[in-house]
């Protein structure tokens, strides 16, 4: 996962094993593209919403980069996204509806804060 600071190709196959597992299929190239968003840029409960702090701004591309190249070869996107967030990289979407946000929002926080 390393060579997502820089430019790289989707024209080969990708295979993946993760070490002292068993494993096959393209169930596990899903898998290393998920853990890879959710352990290094993904906040929430069980809706999640990428955070990255404006002073390291490069890691959007890297987040672009590994979620467009997961689809690429899998077809996959993970389903922990909060709906709003996705609606919102849509570009025939002007505004999220305010059901969906609040939606989204209540599956954001932990389910501990959502009566107060």
């Amino acid at each position: 996962m390393r060579k997502y600071g820089t430019l790289i190709s989707c024209d080969s196959e990708l295979r993946v094993k993760f070490a002292k597992e068993k494993g096959i299929g393209p169930g596990v190239c899903c898998e290393m593209f998920s853990e890879s968003l959710e352990d290094r840029f993904m906040e929430g409960s069980s809706a999640k919403i990428p955070v990255i702090t404006p002073d390291n701004f490069s890691m959007y591309f890297q987040l672009g980069r590994i979620l467009s190249h997961g689809y690429i070869l899998t077809g996959y996107l993970p389903l922990f996204f909060a709906k709003a967030f996705f609606m919102s990289l849509l570009p025939t979407v002007c505004a999220v509806d305010h059901d969906v946000l609040m939606e989204s929002f209540l599956r954001y926080i932990d389910p501990s804060e959502e009566k107060l």
